[in-house]
């Protein structure tokens, strides 16, 4: 049997040898030990402080920072980087781990090391500083059921309006009271001036406040917040008188009237504002000394109802209720690394919740750094 064994021969242009191809050396791969890193997951890094974001810096226990530096700083571009590290249950490297109690002291949440959900063992994780912050994403007080108002003594059934005095009220705590002043021609005769003729002048006056007639032979003069300042501010109606005007009937109020608050009962109440609040939230209702946890069932923009569970205790404890608030009971988890100050934190997750079927529910987020 012949065999047919040979070269081929191509001509070549050049008078030299062909050059061999050199193998690029922009791209590594490296399998080493480094400080942090999720254990045996390749990792693609195109600079160092990349890789240090990730794997960490230099340590005492391995070299694999020195090696990527000395890559990326001899012209590397791109490096694939796995983290050796033993996790043996019992034996070998663990994430670092803490357990965070609640109001009751009752452990609540575990917290673990790691990177965006994934474990990441090693002594690293003993320099995070965990912080809890309180918080809500909405807030408000009780729904106002009748606005502040505040009467006069009976007027006869003409008064002197000669002197024109004025009348002076403080409305929903504005810094500076609103002067209501009057005119000669407010009236037919300002030296008989009528109570229905006085209380048109204070309503030309002012849009803050209404006048009307009330008590006995309607001979009184009710004055009556409509809330504007206060809706603005977010604030109980409220009118003080700061001078007095014996002609109208008013003293000087030592402390203003405020608006009346509706009720709050075991199972709800209604709120000034009901946005924010959806069915789910867990909430936290205060008046500054008594205090109340409950779920919310039920919200009504419309009216701004709220119903709850379980249902509160002792409503009769609030005994302020124009003190009392209702916020989303939530929280911030604040994380530094090196130091506990403000000047090291790396990463704040807001608005987090206990409530497992809310998405804001903390386990179900990522908290690690």
């Amino acid at each position: 049997m012949a065999f047919n064994i040979g070269v081929n021969v191509v001509e070549v242009d050049g008078a030299g040898a062909p050059s061999i191809t050199a193998a690029a050396t922009s791209v590594g791969a490296f399998n080493v030990l480094t400080r942090r890193g999720v254990p045996n997951q390749p990792a693609r890094v195109t600079s160092f402080t990349q890789f240090v974001e990730r794997f960490g810096g230099h340590f005492s226990g391995g070299l694999g920072a020195y090696l990527v530096k000395g890559f990326f700083d001899n012209g590397g571009q791109t490096a694939y980087v796995n983290r050796v590290v033993d996790t043996t249950g019992g034996t070998g490297a663990a994430p670092a781990a803490r357990t965070l109690n609640d109001a009751g002291n009752a452990a609540t949440l575990a917290v673990e090391a790691g990177f965006r959900g994934q474990a990441d063992p090693g002594l690293w994780g003993r320099d995070v500083y965990l912080r809890i912050r309180h918080s809500f994403s909405a807030q408000t007080r009780l729904r106002e059921s009748a606005p502040a108002t505040t009467s006069g003594t009976a007027l006869a059934a003409t008064v002197n309006m000669s002197a024109l005095p004025a009348l002076s009220v403080r409305v929903d705590g504005a810094a500076s009271p609103t002067v209501i002043t009057f005119a000669a021609s407010d009236f037919a005769n300002p030296a008989a001036a009528t109570r229905d003729e006085v209380r048109n002048a204070i309503n030309r006056r002012t849009t803050l406040l209404v006048a009307t007639l009330g008590g006995a032979g309607n001979a009184q003069l009710v004055l009556t917040s409509t809330g504007e300042v206060a809706r603005l501010s977010g604030d109980w109606s409220a009118l003080q008188v700061t001078a007095a005007n014996a002609t109208l009937g008013f003293t000087v109020m030592g402390n203003p009237t405020r608006g009346t608050p509706v009720a709050l009962s075991a199972g709800g109440t209604e709120l000034a504002r009901s946005a924010g609040f959806t069915a789910g939230d867990a909430v936290i209702i205060t008046d500054g000394t008594t205090t109340a946890r409950v779920k919310v069932l039920s919200v009504n923009p419309a009216t701004g109802a709220v119903t709850w569970t379980p249902n509160v205790p002792d409503p009769g404890a609030f005994t302020d209720l124009r003190a009392v608030t209702v916020s989303t009971a939530e929280f911030d988890l604040i994380v530094a690394s090196g130091a506990g100050d403000d000047e090291h934190v790396v990463e704040t997750h807001t608005g987090l919740t206990m409530e497992s079927d809310l998405a804001n529910y903390a386990p179900g987020c990522s908290t690690t750094s």
